[in-house]
């Protein structure tokens, strides 16, 4: 992929030809430069933390490649949520956007009148059971 050239400060320029879904499409593909400082230190630059969406403290796995180095930014789940991230949980809300977008969806004016609709329709259905 070509990258187009920066105006010398190493900022990205917006790229609209480039597009498959990552983070680094926001961007053109600039590189930069850094330098290892003292105990293995490097800086990161802005536009890359910030198009990453990288804050103080986030936590990046490093792994050595046949290309070179390469840094994955990691997002630590509480575990009191990391039942919503499970694949099934995924395929439940997959489908259910599906059907918010197709729009097979119901508006009730308050929980009461939900709560009434849902013991109709579970009566409905065991009495042809």
């Amino acid at each position: 992929m070509a990258t187009p050239a920066t105006s010398g400060t190493n900022s990205p320029t917006p790229n609209p030809s480039v597009g498959n879904g990552t983070i680094a499409d926001q961007y053109a593909r600039a590189m930069s430069r850094v330098r290892l400082r003292a105990e293995g230190q490097l800086t990161l630059p802005e536009e890359v933390r910030s198009a990453a969406q990288l804050e103080v403290g986030d936590l990046l796995d490093v792994e050595l490649t046949d290309e070179g180095i390469l840094l994955r930014p990691q997002r630590v789940i509480d575990s009191s949520q990391a039942w919503f991230w499970t694949p099934s949980w995924q395929e439940g809300e997959a489908e259910a956007e599906a059907d918010r977008k197709a729009g097979h969806v119901e508006t009730f004016r308050s929980g009461e009148h939900f709560l009434d609709t849902m013991g109709e329709r579970a009566k409905g259905q065991r009495a042809r059971s």
